[in-house]
């Protein structure tokens, strides 16, 4: 509870200054969003105060977690992907560059870490790695969820919500399954446990603090936040066993519309699938006319509803992954149905309204 306590007042301190800052200086939104979306204009690259609060909170309760090397590499990974994320705020780096950029943090964290996925266990089966495999696996893991949870940042608030579903699921798992179900684990897994449910607590209170005030259009998180939480999940979740089956049903839907959208851009619409569109899974929708709110609603509600079914498999991971392969072939059979069979258009058009105000040169020179 303390913890809690402390993150909570860390948190909401933090966003709350850099609010006043923002306001003051003008740090704000781009002024054709604003009028996209009937607003005011709101701060923006809060992702940057989420990382400040993080770190301060990890500082101000080293009391109940002290600093260890699990913690330690966990700021350097962030620190380094937040710091890139806000030069991009002033110097446009291509995506190629920025995907190299990840390359190399994420490699030196996995590979001075120690994260290497050593096993999958498979109902009674379990199949070993070797380290370079194992390696490459983490790797893998790493820029898949990072860019994945990014490219979901497509309406507001809908990014942080997920995040705070998936660190709610790793404090949950290590309380309520793997403690109970292994009471003899080692000294150093208990250290490893207790650390990832200490930091997991405090990037769960973080993520809510953020997910209310960007649903009530205070601030925007941007890449700094969406790095942030697609970095820190996927090393809570390699941290402990690598028993990352449950956020991988949990985060699903992210996973399968990043596979999906590179998929349909380099084979169907034969363009480099780094460069953005309109084709997310989130736009999918917006596109077959639901409003933003309702896509909101079941992207929060399905992800809930994986972290419910997983936490109530407990270890059988041979039910997660009959659970994972029915969601896979229910969502590729969609789109594939509606996409390319039926050939309905993927992107999300702007209405005209819209694209006067993008093209309107005032507000284009004021964004400038």
């Amino acid at each position: 509870m303390s913890t809690v306590l402390i993150s909570l007042i860390i948190g909401i301190s933090v966003a709350r200054l850099w609010l006043i800052i923002s306001r003051h200086f003008g740090i704000l939104d781009d002024p054709r969003r604003a009028k996209v979306y009937k607003r005011d204009r709101i701060p923006t690259v809060q992702g940057v105060t989420l990382f400040v609060a993080f770190v301060l909170s990890v500082l101000a309760t080293s009391r109940y977690a002290p600093l260890n090397e699990y913690i330690l590499y966990m700021i350097a990974g962030a620190t380094g992907l937040v710091i890139m994320s806000t030069i991009e705020v002033f110097i446009k780096i291509s995506a190629l560059i920025r995907l190299l950029l990840q390359f190399i943090i994420v490699g030196l964290v996995v590979w001075f870490g120690w994260l290497e996925m050593e096993l999958i266990q498979l109902g009674q089966f379990t199949v070993e790695f070797g380290k370079p495999l194992g390696i490459i696996i983490s790797f893998v893991r790493f820029i898949l969820c990072i860019n994945a949870i990014n490219r979901f940042d497509g309406i507001e608030w809908q990014t942080s919500g997920v995040a705070t579903i998936g660190y709610f699921t790793v404090w949950a798992l290590i309380h309520y399954i793997i403690i109970p179900q292994f009471p003899d684990i080692t000294t150093q897994n208990q250290v490893i446990l207790s650390t990832v449910q200490h930091m997991s607590v405090i990037c769960l209170v973080l993520s809510a603090i953020y997910t209310v005030l960007e649903s009530r259009f205070s601030c925007l998180l941007r890449d700094a936040g969406t790095y942030f939480f697609g970095f820190t999940i996927a090393y809570l979740s390699l941290m402990w066993w690598a028993k990352v089956g449950t956020l991988i049903v949990v985060f699903s839907l992210v996973i399968f519309d990043a596979v999906w959208v590179i998929f349909y851009r380099f084979f169907i619409m034969k363009k480099n699938p780094l460069k953005g569109d309109l084709t997310h899974v989130h736009h999918r929708l917006l596109a077959l006319w639901r409003s933003r709110g309702e896509v909101r609603m079941f992207v929060l509600i399905r992800s809930t509803s994986m972290a419910v079914l997983m936490l109530l498999q407990g270890t059988n991971s041979l039910n997660k992954l009959i659970i994972f392969a029915m969601m896979a072939t229910i969502f590729f059979w969609i789109n594939t149905y509606l996409y390319l069979i039926k050939k309905k258009n993927p992107e999300y058009q702007l209405d005209q309204r819209v694209k006067d105000i993008l093209n309107d040169p005032v507000y284009r020179s004021a964004a400038n």
